[in-house]
């Protein structure tokens, strides 16, 4: 009797766990927990190879961590490498080698969805790339074997990769028909299958890589394009993700070279953001109040003499945008802040200390804050900071903690169930005779208590 008492107990036990979990499961991302000061666990090597590691992204989901990158293992050729971790980035499971071919494998691009992870990357030997890419349907414990999206003859680059429900977008350069195009390429079914290329530039012109972003139903692909003369800002959308409008020159500014344009979908809102170089260098915005059909018009966001690399986040109203400017000779960062969805931007402030030179930015919005993240030279550092509810930025917080030799680049930040994640690559040792390899780090806030309860079984559930 017992023995069937302690039975029924534990399956009720059981029972209000899961429910328990499932409810917890429905929270939305960024609100579940909430950090008041910026503290970091210790750096976790990533790559800890004995070659390059460079070129990492980073995507994450509830307590799931994912972080691709290539490495030069111990030839020439360079591999596509993957970690997953699952809870919360504490420990990290064996690296997945993704590509494993005896040609170049570089710049990959990570996407998820519910229990699927997307990786993309170029492949191949001299100008003859291929964009390749690989599914896991487990969440990171295996991959499918890749699969060639480009497969033509010209030379295919700089791939990137969005996802939403069961749709897979991948959008990357082409040089097939003598000039670089931007293509795509859309899957309904979580990756099994693509439908055929979509030549989206379709002119004489060079179009630069595709930033893709998904709102709803609604898919939008922002590039640069020179047809024109000048490089120009265009932008094609689609309602179902397979009928795409003709491109629209957003900038429109004939004299000036745009460059680096950045674009995010907030329900009907479009936001756009790119840097025009003539004698000047200077930083542009427009916003769409109905999903890209018509745009307000253009708003100049610095008046300075070298202004770029401009970064773009929104939540809810807010619009935040960073940049660079290495007017004064170093390189600052910049943010300005939008209340009224793009409307108006308050006063610029200097993010990064004025006395050193700070890049490779990047910034997050949650729903009372923006996160931001930089590289630095001379010293070489990684810093994060975040907005303050009264105005202006905390105190930036150093994230590196081991011994460096030259440089802090490609950092990247994803945030997740109020947990803030952080990656970079350093070149960060060097031999007797000066030979230096860059590694991927990898630093998190702290868990909680009930972080460490939850990991080992949010693990088995549905992400």
């Amino acid at each position: 009797m017992m023995t069937r008492y302690l039975a029924i107990g534990l399956f009720a036990g059981i029972g209000i766990a899961i429910s328990v979990l499932v409810a917890i499961n429905t929270i939305p991302d960024m609100i579940k927990y909430t950090d008041s000061e910026l503290v970091f666990e210790s750096p976790i090597n990533i790559s800890n190879s004995t070659a390059d590691s460079v070129s990492s992204e980073i995507a994450t989901s509830r307590n799931n961590v994912f972080i691709v990158w290539d490495d030069g293992i111990e030839t020439d050729d360079y591999e596509i490498f993957f970690r997953a971790s699952y809870d919360y980035g504490s420990t990290f499971r064996d690296t997945i080698n993704l590509s494993n071919t005896t040609g170049e494998s570089i710049e990959p691009d990570i996407a998820i969805s519910g229990r699927n992870i997307y990786v993309v990357w170029e492949e191949g030997e001299l100008s003859q790339h291929e964009v390749y890419f690989s599914r896991s349907v487990d969440r990171g414990k295996s991959f499918e074997p890749p699969v060639n999206l480009s497969n033509n003859t010209g030379g295919s680059s700089s791939p990137s990769v969005v996802a939403s429900g069961s749709g897979v977008y991948v959008g990357w350069s082409d040089d097939t028909l003598g000039n670089y195009d931007t293509f795509l390429r859309r899957s309904t079914d979580n990756g099994k299958s693509f439908e055929p290329a979509i030549n989206l530039s379709n002119n004489s012109g060079n179009s630069e890589p595709p930033r893709i972003v998904t709102s709803g139903e609604t898919v939008y692909v922002v590039w640069t394009d020179d047809s024109l003369g000048n490089s120009q800002t265009f932008l094609s959308k689609s309602d179902d993700g397979l009928k795409f409008s003709h491109p629209v020159n957003i900038s429109n500014s004939p004299d000036h070279t745009n460059k680096l344009p950045n674009i995010v979908a907030d329900s009907n809102n479009l936001y756009v953001v790119w840097y025009e170089e003539n004698d000047l260098s200077n930083v542009f915005f427009r916003k769409s109040n109905d999903k890209g059909n018509n745009f307000e018009p253009t708003i100049k966001l610095t008046d300075s003499e070298v202004a770029y690399d401009p970064q773009l986040h929104s939540s809810g109203n807010n619009v935040y945008v960073i940049w660079n400017d290495s007017t004064e000779g170093n390189i600052g960062m910049f943010f300005r802040k939008s209340t009224n969805s793009g409307s108006s931007f308050d006063d610029q402030i200097l993010i990064s200390n004025d006395t050193d030179s700070s890049y490779s930015q990047r910034m997050i919005a949650t729903s009372d804050s923006a996160y931001v993240v930089w590289g630095g030279h001379e010293p070489a550092e990684s810093f994060i900071t975040k907005e303050m509810m009264e105005g202006g930025f905390e105190p930036p917080v150093s994230l590196r903690m081991i011994p460096y030799h030259c440089c802090i680049e490609y950092v990247q930040l994803s945030i997740a169930w109020g947990h803030v994640y952080v990656i970079w690559h350093e070149i960060e040792s060097s031999d007797s005779e000066g030979v230096k390899n860059d590694e991927i780090f990898f630093r998190s806030t702290p868990l909680s208590i009930a972080d460490k309860f939850l990991a080992p079984l949010l693990e088995h559930l549905t992400i």
